[in-house]
């Protein structure tokens, strides 16, 4: 209980923009990091001439963050920024969090969608849209379903936390590989959670 309480408190210090000490100096190892991106990301911003709120790097941070504490247990997940939609974006492998076909969540990717949960608990006005997506393979309306419930059920683990969450299934209309081959097929079966304000 104490670590969600201590964690709740540096994320919302974070998005506030008061992570940091009287001094100026980062207050734990966590928030040091987070800072450190933070300082990061807006030079590399402000130098590609893109304009990004301090709320949103703080957000792809804390991500990044979480995302690489969870590594080990799920390597196959990712994030990027979309600067159109001023959004970041976790993409899950669909092989990391279901069995093939199914759509029940495999363990390790329980903890990491809890922590995405707390995160949008601790940021009441953190928006969550889970996209699930599928390759080309099999009948294109068992595909669209396959997609629809492998995002309700992550969205279901976050709805636990917060009340915006919101859900889809695009199937395999939107492919972010080639579908005629296997690694390729892999790249497209996958749940995105798009986080924005």
């Amino acid at each position: 209980m104490f670590i969600r309480i201590q964690f709740l408190l540096v994320v919302a210090l974070l998005l506030a923009g008061c992570a940091s000490n009287p001094r100026g100096s980062a207050t734990d190892p966590k928030t040091s990091a987070v800072a450190q991106c933070v300082a990061d990301q807006t030079a590399q911003s402000t130098a590609g001439g893109i304009t990004r709120s301090t709320r949103e790097v703080t957000l792809m941070c804390e991500l990044e963050r979480l995302i690489a504490q969870h590594r080990v247990q799920v390597p196959d997940v990712s994030l990027h920024t979309d600067t159109g939609e001023a959004a970041s974006v976790v993409t899950l492998q669909a092989a990391a969090g279901f069995a093939p076909g199914g759509t029940l969540l495999k363990d390790p990717v329980v903890p990491l969608l809890e922590q995405l949960g707390w995160l949008l608990y601790a940021v009441p006005d953190l928006k969550a849209h889970v996209v699930g997506h599928t390759d080309s393979i099999g009948e294109r309306a068992v595909n669209q379903r396959l997609s629809e419930l492998r995002a309700e059920v992550v969205a279901r683990q976050l709805l636990a936390y917060s009340g915006n969450v919101t859900a889809a299934g695009k199937g395999e209309l939107e492919p972010v590989a080639d579908n005629r081959y296997a690694p390729g097929r892999a790249q497209n079966r996958r749940v995105e959670i798009i986080f924005s304000f």
